[in-house]
Parts: structure tokens; sequence; C-alpha cells
């Protein structure tokens, strides 16, 4: 689902001169390489930085920014209970936002960054989240956004994340291996 919405994200941005458009970047950790984040799609534009978390939940969606864990009701009757996807992608951005004040000389804070979480599927009418939005909805936002960027910034942010797509951190294998031992932490904590 990652390649067909930047496919909708890429015409969205039909408009937009500089841009650049990165699926399922394994970012590295800031001081431990192995501590990867992985980002579903980053967008580089003149417009901003769009920072994508990708949901293919089916079933009704509730949530709200506050809340650990989100619930998906299925049309079975089932219901199965995912972590804030909201969270997840600060996370997310605050990675990216980290490692272009470590490698750059650009100020973070002249820099417009717009996280997005998108669902594919499902019905999002009952989450709460100002930055949830459907597929059409996501194309719909970024087209509302001006051009806040130069070409030369641009430039710097997409020669900086390319590196990191030509490069990983790690392998995709690698970093769900990483992402389980989180959870399984998580779940002995809980205990």
């Amino acid at each position: 689902s990652e390649k067909r919405t930047a496919v909708g994200f890429d015409q969205a941005l039909e408009n937009c001169q500089n841009k650049f458009i990165i699926n399922n970047l394994i970012l590295p950790g800031l001081y431990d390489p192995k501590h990867t984040t992985q980002v579903d799609t980053l967008i580089i534009s003149t417009r901003g930085v769009f920072v994508i978390e990708t949901k293919s939940w089916h079933g009704e969606v509730y949530g709200s920014p506050d809340q650990k864990e989100w619930t998906i009701y299925y049309d079975n009757g089932e219901s199965h209970k995912a972590y804030n996807p909201t969270w997840q992608n600060n996370g997310h951005l605050k990675r990216v936002k980290q490692l272009i004040q470590r490698d750059t000389d650009l100020d973070v804070d002249k820099i417009r960054f717009i996280p997005m979480v998108v669902f594919y599927h499902g019905d999002i009418d009952h989450v709460e989240a100002d930055n949830c939005f459907s597929l059409d909805q996501a194309c719909d936002f970024i087209q509302t956004f001006g051009d806040v960027l130069d070409d030369e910034t641009v430039n710097i942010l997409k020669e900086e994340f390319t590196g990191y797509k030509s490069h990983p951190a790690s392998s995709l294998e690698e970093h769900s291996a990483y992402v389980q031992s989180l959870k399984d932490e998580e779940e002995n904590d809980e205990f």
C-alpha cells in the first residue's frame, strides 16, 4: 500500500517542481545504528517534508491522540488493538529531524515538517486525531501547502535521505527483528 499511496502523493504534487518521494526508508539510530526506524513514505519537496505512516487496517478504527492503543473493529465482530500510529509516526518525525541536525548545516526550525498517518483501507470516522487521513483526504491536504523551501534546501535533504536508502543501516529483516525485540521487552515489562 505504501507504493500505491506514493503514486497518489506524486499526483498531488504534480505542480511541485522539486520533489522526491522515498518509500520504506530505514533510518539508523543516532548512537547505535541497530536502533532503526522505518518510515513508510518520506516526501521531500519545496512544500515541506512530509513524514507519512501508512496503515492498511480494515474495519472501523477508533482512537485519539492520547491513547497508547487504538482499536480496530472488523465486520465479523472481532477486534484488534494496535499501537497508536500517530505516536509511531511522531517517533519517525523525531528521527528525521535528529538526522538532519546531526548530518547537515540546516536549521530544522526553518523547515516545515508535516506528519501524516494515511489509512489506505478502513473507516476512520471515529479517529479523533487531526493528522489522520484516507488516501484521497491526504492528497487533498498535501495540495493545500505552498512552497516554503528553496531548491538548495530540498537538494541537501534529498542527498541526505537518498544516502540512507542507498546504504541502509540494516536490512528490512534486521529492522523487523529489532522491532520484535522491542515488543518482547514491552510484554516482559508488563508482567
